[in-house]
């Protein structure tokens, strides 16, 4: 927390003085006619290009800006020709440069300062996303959780020439269920799913609910011809479903079932093959 407050504080300064700044060579250079309003917008220039681009782009695009009135100047003092019309003393222009290297500075660290507080962020929210790991709702842990378990699974049932089974169950047309009944029903529904899996399946065998209309059953040590039977169960189990009023509902679930196969060589072909496959289970 003391660190975000540090940096919200370096960057609350950083923008006092990019303002002071710019207020401070307005009233410096707007008196000073049309080649003062030049350089200001210059200068008002070189600041939008070290927010958007760093203070890289902002100090390449300010020597760039240097050279080119640097060659200005030796012209006009070579050829006594002034290119512009435009009076502008040199105390102005070094005075200028000063300026415009501050603001190169200023605005190169602020950006610096908001791509790291962006990043910051957005690194928080995944850690969340990540910790995050058990649904409130029905208690199985989420896809995260779900992947790393499968990995696991993967590897260990590779190693040691073990089997097991994933199961991929999706309520269909949950949307519709949910424009009908609303979300107090609609999460009654998912708890009616959560107990009636509990009830169907081993307590070893390991229960997910990877995305809002799926479920998930990594089943150790049961071969892809034993799914049929839990699947059965879960049809009896769950296909029937009393609303909160008394009355009853129809539900249509799709199944995907993937087993270990030496064809599978990456564990997240597996949760894909099963997405693949869902709609090819009825019940």
């Amino acid at each position: 927390m003391n660190k975000i407050l540090n940096k919200n504080n370096l960057l609350f300064i950083l923008l006092t003085s990019i303002l002071l700044l710019v207020l401070s060579f307005g009233l410096f250079l707007f008196p000073r006619g049309q080649g003062g309003a030049i350089l200001y917008t210059l200068g008002l220039f070189i600041g939008l290009v070290g927010v958007i681009g760093g203070a890289v782009a902002a100090l390449g695009f300010t020597l760039l800006l240097f050279f080119m009135i640097g060659s200005v100047m030796f012209w006009t003092a070579f050829t006594e020709t002034p290119l512009f019309n435009i009076d502008i003393s040199f105390f102005v222009i070094i005075v200028w440069m000063i300026g415009m290297l501050l603001i190169s500075l200023l605005t190169g660290q602020m950006s610096s300062q908001l791509k790291a507080m962006h990043d910051e962020n957005q690194s928080l929210r995944e850690q969340i996303r990540t910790l995050v790991a058990i649904d409130p709702t029905t208690g199985f842990d989420n896809k995260e959780r779900m992947l790393v378990e499968l990995e696991l699974e993967f590897n260990r049932s590779k190693r040691y020439k073990q089997t097991f089974t994933f199961v991929l169950m999706k309520i269909n047309h949950l949307d519709q269920f949910e424009k009908l009944y609303g979300v107090k029903e609609m999460n009654r529904l998912f708890q009616h799913f959560a107990k009636g899996i509990h009830r169907c399946v081993r307590a070893s065998d390991q229960k997910y609910r990877p995305e809002k209309d799926m479920f998930a059953l990594i089943l150790p040590y049961t071969e892809i011809s034993d799914v049929k039977v839990v699947i059965q169960k879960l049809e009896k189990e769950l296909k029937v479903y009393q609303l909160e009023n008394r009355k009853y509902t129809t539900l249509t679930i799709e199944y995907g079932y993937i087993g270990l196969d030496e064809r599978i060589s990456q564990f997240s072909n597996i949760y894909e093959l099963a997405k693949e496959q869902v709609s090819a289970h009825v019940s």
